[in-house]
């Protein structure tokens, strides 16, 4: 069966980019290029129900974080429309470095399940987090690229239609078997 789920949601205005994702209205929504419909809970319970398990998350211990995060793969893909014309693009294809000018390269990200503070909340769910390419421990989901400029380099790529406000359709697809219990 296809394990996948989508989700509705438009583009944010900011230009400083550390997520490629937060829930409405979240607290980190001014570092993100998109605001999903879906909070944190909602959307990490959707995830584990796809058959995704932070058992094999590694988590990032902190911002910009060196060593790779770690989890089961997911593709993200980003759905809009200009005009009559439907786009469709993977979504490490709709950032980019503007320090180097490159696209973030093609490939899987990876679902970490974010983690808990001592208090037991899920620390994604305190910032609004739900994917993240800064290698940070609130993300849900994270891009295990190596990171080449630091904070603030990363942009949605300019004149493919994502401008703030835009409606999207994002589609996160588990590509990993699950694993039988």
């Amino acid at each position: 069966s296809l394990r996948q789920m989508t989700l509705a949601g438009s583009v944010n205005p900011a230009t400083a980019l550390e997520y490629l994702a937060t829930s409405t209205d979240a607290f980190k929504s001014y570092e993100s290029a998109l605001d999903l419909e879906a909070s944190v809970m909602e959307f990490n319970l959707a995830l584990i129900l796809l058959g995704l398990d932070r058992e094999h998350g590694v988590p990032s211990t902190r911002k910009f974080d060196p060593a790779l995060p770690q989890g089961d793969p997911v593709e993200i893909w980003i759905e809009w429309q200009v005009l009559e014309e439907v786009h469709r693009l993977r979504a490490e294809h709709t950032l980019v470095d503007a320090v180097s000018g490159e696209r973030l390269t093609a490939g899987p990200w990876v679902y970490t399940g974010s983690v808990f503070l001592p208090d037991g909340q899920l620390l994604a769910a305190t910032q609004g987090v739900l994917i993240g390419f800064m290698h940070t421990p609130e993300s849900v989901i994270d891009s295990p690229r190596e990171l080449e400029s630091g904070y603030g380099a990363h942009r949605l790529v300019e004149g493919i239609g994502l401008e703030p406000g835009t409606r999207v359709t994002v589609t996160i697809r588990a590509t990993s078997d699950p694993v039988a219990e």
